[in-house]
């Protein structure tokens, strides 16, 4: 299943802007699901917190009506909702794209924002690959740094999964553009 994917090898029906013909897309990658946890906990604890309050003490002496407790409520859990949607929205649109051509880093912020960085494979320096800590290992995600020519000097890409993978791939790509050349 694509739209819960953080690492997709070959993603056949995925598209972007300014795609060249004959391009095709190696690597689809997202940030690794352990790195949403934090966001997952928020959540949680969002979700949790209208039955964690002692309502009789907050609101004292105030008599309000049901109804306006219910609408609370539901003005609460929307707002949750709202912050779900957001979540997946940022995890699902920012991601790293290796192609037979390039690298390509799209960040997009709310729903009113996009950056988009891209390198040419003959621009690319070199890859790095970087894992530490026990959750890195067992779970197998870490941060890649390419190194370009180009006018963005460094790429980040913190917290995908198989990042050993993916600079290999990319390390590939290079030695195959160099041979070319």
């Amino acid at each position: 299943m694509q739209a819960f994917a953080a690492f997709v090898k070959n993603p056949g029906s995925t598209r972007f802007d300014n795609q060249e013909a004959g391009e095709r897309i190696l690597f689809l990658v997202r940030r690794h699901w352990f790195m949403q946890l934090p966001r997952v906990f928020l959540i949680l604890f969002l979700i949790l917190l209208p039955l964690l309050l002692p309502w009789p003490q907050i609101l004292g002496s105030l008599v309000v009506p049901i109804r306006y407790k219910a609408l609370f409520i539901l003005l609460w859990y929307l707002l949750v909702v709202a912050v779900i949607f957001e979540s997946y929205l940022n995890w699902y649109f920012n991601v790293f794209l290796i192609t037979t051509d390039r690298v390509l880093d799209l960040d997009f912020w709310g729903l009113l924002y996009k950056n988009i960085s891209e390198a040419g494979i003959d621009h690319l320096e070199d890859v790095t690959s970087s894992q530490g800590g026990i959750f890195q290992s067992i779970f197998d995600y870490g941060d890649i740094f390419v190194q370009t020519a180009a006018e963005k000097r460094e790429f980040e890409f913190i917290g995908v999964p198989r990042p050993a993978v993916i600079r290999g791939a990319i390390a590939t790509l290079m030695g195959q553009h160099q041979d070319d050349h």
